[in-house]
């Protein structure tokens, strides 16, 4: 029987991680004297012209993995695949195809666009890369310029001429102009006022099913991953503790880490009390502990938790837990 993944269904998956490890090492004055587990032996799949939501907290490891699977790093083990192809083994011409069949969407309009380049410029600079400029290159940077919202006047102006949410329409822009099949979005909408989010989530939906993308979606925002993914994961340092359809996450969620930040979303009416208050502090990515790494915060831990840690295993078609409670 062949073996799944988090997040892979009947459909072929576009990006399948297998085991994808990264270690960060920790230097002192003559030697290492340490390392930071940012991502450690994750297994997913990112099914084609879906979207995966990434959620958890600060520091876990999510923009670490979203930057792996574009092999802006490298990981210290395991495989990444595209398209069935395993891409942590290309270099040189090969890697530069692979690269243009991907992007990214940063966090900061404010700092992701260079503020000395003209839109024209910050938006078409990847064709020339690719072997297009002059009126060719312009001629695609209108078209995806208006595919965003925006107009051809606007190509020969400068990032702070633009607000917000414009400036994240020029990143979306930019990362559209090579025709990309996927793309990680890494807290995009995070930086914008609620009601400049929702026409950013609206147009990346649309996007979304015009230029058959795929995405993975990088979020802490528990409501903004509702809305925008298909398929949902939560990352707890630098693990995925629980995977599945955004039905299952949403009204079943498994794992009592899920429970509980499902549990702390903010609650417009100050009568409902809190079942589930987290406690405690992250573990040091440096040191995770023993065992389950949530354990030292989980109110359900059990004596094994601080033993043995759990495998990520298929309770119900679709929906993945690593945890004790569940065999």
């Amino acid at each position: 029987m062949p073996v799944t993944y988090p997040g892979e269904t009947m459909a072929k998956p576009i990006i399948v991680c297998k085991g994808i490890t990264k270690y960060f090492p920790i230097k002192g004055v003559m030697h290492q004297i340490g390392r930071v587990h940012a991502v450690e032996n994750v297994d997913l799949a990112i099914e084609q012209e879906k979207t995966m939501g990434l959620v958890g907290e600060s520091g876990c490891g999510k923009t670490t993995l979203g930057m792996m699977i574009l092999r802006l790093l490298d990981p210290t083990n395991g495989h990444i695949y595209f398209d069935g192809k395993d891409i942590t083994e290309l270099y040189g011409k090969k890697l530069r195809q692979f690269r243009k069949d991907t992007a990214a969407v940063f966090q900061d309009p404010y700092s992701s666009l260079d503020p000395r380049m003209l839109i024209v410029d910050v938006v078409g600079e990847a064709l020339i890369s690719h072997g297009i400029a002059g009126e060719e290159r312009d001629d695609h940077v209108i078209e995806v310029l208006e595919r965003v919202g925006l107009k051809q006047g606007h190509m020969y102006r400068y990032p702070h001429e633009f607000s917000g949410g414009q400036r994240q329409r020029i990143a979306i822009a930019r990362a559209l102009i090579s025709s990309p099949k996927f793309v990680v979005l890494d807290e995009p909408t995070s930086a914008l006022d609620v009601s400049v989010q929702a026409k950013i989530l609206n147009l990346l939906s649309r996007l979304k099913k015009e230029f058959k993308l795929s995405y993975l979606f990088i979020s802490h925002n528990l409501d903004v991953i509702r809305y925008i993914s298909n398929f949902v994961s939560i990352m707890y340092l630098a693990k995925i503790v629980e995977s599945g359809s955004r039905s299952q996450i949403f009204t079943e969620p498994l794992h009592p880490y899920t429970q509980s930040i499902l549990e702390a979303a903010p609650e417009p009416d100050p009568d409902v009390k809190k079942k589930i208050i987290l406690t405690g502090e992250v573990p040091s990515a440096a040191s995770p502990p023993k065992g389950c790494r949530f354990h030292p915060r989980c109110l359900k831990r059990m004596p094994r938790c601080s033993e043995t840690e759990p495998k990520l295993i298929e309770v119900k078609k679709g929906h993945f837990v690593a945890c004790h409670l569940y065999k």
